[in-house]
């Protein structure tokens, strides 16, 4: 995608059997949802511009992939976005709720959300060849954080920059 920069909608990479590598380039902001799905031999995929991806993040079911980069993720978040000055809300407002999931991807053994920073949930999970996560949110106040038993777990920290967060289920 070399020119795309922004999404207004999901951005899915699902199903695609011969796909071994993306490169989503100087894409920084996806309204919708973020999937990467349902790829046999992806590798690797980076998004390292990518500061928003509003509805969430899904990397799930993806047999050979290995690692993934989202180092400049900072926003999960489906809140609507401050107005200046504020504005009255006219009919319902979103309710925050999104989430970054990590889920069955057997050869995974690395992925960076250094900068995460705004997501309601992150699920980290069935990715049986990781042996240490990545920094990973830690709740704020108010916030709930879940671990569950997790084959191979060595090390859990959060970052430093860490504002808002709901709920943590490694």
């Amino acid at each position: 995608f070399p020119a795309l920069l922004s999404a207004l909608g999901n951005v899915e990479v699902r199903l695609n059997p011969d796909l071994a590598s993306l490169d989503f380039g100087p894409l920084t902001t996806v309204e919708g949802d973020l999937e990467v799905t349902g790829n046999p031999l992806l590798t690797s995929f980076s998004a390292t511009s990518l500061a928003s991806a509003r509805a969430g993040v899904t990397v799930v079911d993806n047999a050979s992939l290995t690692s993934f980069d989202l180092r400049s993720l900072v926003n999960v978040d489906l809140s609507p976005p401050p107005v200046s000055p504020p504005q009255p809300v006219v009919g319902p407002t979103p309710t925050p709720g999104s989430s970054v999931d990590v889920e069955d991807n057997p050869a995974l053994t690395s992925f960076d959300l250094n900068r995460l920073s705004n997501v309601a949930k992150v699920v980290v999970s069935n990715n049986v060849s990781r042996t240490r996560l990545p920094a990973l949110p830690a709740p704020s106040a108010g916030s709930s954080v879940e671990v569950v038993p997790y084959s191979g777990l060595v090390d859990l920290t959060p970052p430093a920059g860490l504002t808002k967060l709901l709920h943590v289920l490694v």
